[in-house]
């Protein structure tokens, strides 16, 4: 489910063993696309809105409803890579 997040095809490098491929991405980021903000891919919502939401206390129905472009698989994809990031790194 990570991998899925990147739209370059790839996870970032943290250095040891490369990147991971992509199969299905959820965010896109491009120059010329609101200010080059990672968006949830084929729409103009920023990734950021997800969050400022729910730090707002909506909830992620709520979210789907007020940006219908958004897919729940979307949303599922950007908070499992956000959990999977807070984690610890094993072996650093």
């Amino acid at each position: 489910m990570i991998a899925r997040l990147y739209s370059n095809g790839k996870l970032p490098s943290s250095g040891s063993g490369g990147a991971a491929p992509l199969r299905a991405p959820v965010v896109e980021q491009s120059a010329g696309k609101v200010s080059g903000a990672w968006l949830f891919r084929d729409t103009r919502v920023p990734v950021k809105a997800l969050f400022e939401n729910l730090e707002d206390g909506a909830t992620v129905d709520q979210f789907l409803k007020w940006f219908p472009g958004v897919t729940r698989e979307q949303v599922d994809g950007v908070i499992e890579f956000t959990t999977a990031s807070l984690e610890p790194a094993v072996g650093r």
